[in-house]
């Protein structure tokens, strides 16, 4: 009897789990096909507003990638979390919006404390779009560094508007330095620097007293010195570096923009030899990322017949590698466009 007990509750437990599985998906597919009303009713009955897809996606993110402005309402009054990011891009709701010029959908989530305004004011600035720039400004909270960054932007670009409406929130030019750092200091840095967790490779060269950064079939970018060890892009606003050094040896830099950084390590004289010598062929271009279905394949996921798999691919897909590099690594992108 105590076993036959034990044995309903697994099963009960199965039962609920595919039931709220079920909601969760037709919660997702509702959202897609923009239908407020079925959102409505699915949360009624208890879906789950902060479901996530297999990869992480939520409703809120569909919703905000497609526009509906009605249903992201519905869904934040509900409790969905402005600020989940899926774990495919690390995207949340915003990006996807401002991405997708949705501009609506991003005033109101700012409005709910979404996260990400200096992304959504860099969006705004290539697009051109001065609505969605007017929008993260009317937010406020934007660094002067910022600031100053995408008046640069805009400036170099032609966004005359936009380069306004950025001085009159309080926007000024970027600051020339003058100082002067010793030859022998600058050779130091003189080397091939690598990070593994995003496969990058940058090599610093010395050229008529300068710093030149450069990446494999990219444009160079000069770096004027702050100090000894802090120096900033000249030819693209809001990108510092930072060297650190132990044992009186160069070991690595700190690349970063706003709250983003990233650490390349010192490429040592041997393991440079040691990389060419085993080299067979070196391309001029960077390599094309791969595509959602190779992704999709490699970490173990099969296309199946469920509404889930096929509406995450088709959604990633419109995204596309734009949001990996951009978010994941827009200091590099910035330099390497």
């Amino acid at each position: 009897m105590f076993i036959k007990r034990i044995l309903t509750l697994i099963l009960s437990s199965f039962t609920f789990v595919a039931f709220a599985q079920n909601l969760s998906e037709e919660l997702w597919a509702a959202t897609r096909k923009g239908d407020p009303q079925a959102v409505q009713a699915l949360l009624a009955k208890g879906a789950e507003v902060n479901a996530k897809t297999r990869y992480g996606a939520t409703a809120l993110a569909y919703a905000a990638d497609r526009g509906y402005l009605e249903i992201a309402k519905i869904l934040v009054e509900h409790g969905a979390q402005v600020n989940a990011k899926d774990t495919f891009y690390g995207a949340p709701p915003l990006t996807w919006a401002a991405y997708n010029s949705h501009v609506e959908v991003v005033k109101y989530l700012l409005e709910k404390g979404a996260e990400g305004k200096d992304d959504v004011l860099t969006v705004g600035i290539e697009n051109n779009n001065i609505e969605m720039v007017n929008a993260v400004l009317a937010v406020g909270g934007l660094s002067a560094e910022t600031l100053t960054s995408a008046l640069t932007s805009a400036i170099q670009n032609n966004k005359t508007e936009i380069a306004e409406a950025l001085k009159k929130a309080g926007a000024t030019p970027a600051k020339v330095s003058d100082f002067k750092i010793d030859p022998a200091l600058l050779q130091t840095y003189v080397g091939r620097y690598k990070n593994d967790d995003i496969g990058m490779e940058m090599t610093f060269t010395v050229e008529n007293g300068k710093l030149i950064g450069s990446i494999i079939g990219q444009p160079s970018v000069t770096y004027a010195p702050v100090d000894n060890v802090n120096f900033r892009a000249v030819e693209f606003s809001g990108i510092a570096i930072t060297f650190n050094s132990a044992n009186n040896q160069v070991v690595d830099f700190t690349l970063k923009q706003g709250e983003r950084s990233f650490v390349f390590k010192k490429v040592k004289a041997n393991e440079a030899i040691g990389a060419a010598s085993t080299e067979t062929k070196k391309e001029t271009t960077v390599a094309p990322a791969p595509s959602v279905a190779e992704k999709m394949k490699k970490n173990g996921v099969e296309q199946t017949t469920r509404g889930a798999v096929h509406a995450d691919a088709d959604c990633l897909r419109r995204l596309s590698l734009h949001l990996r590099q951009q978010r994941r690594a827009h200091l590099l992108q910035r330099q390497i466009r």
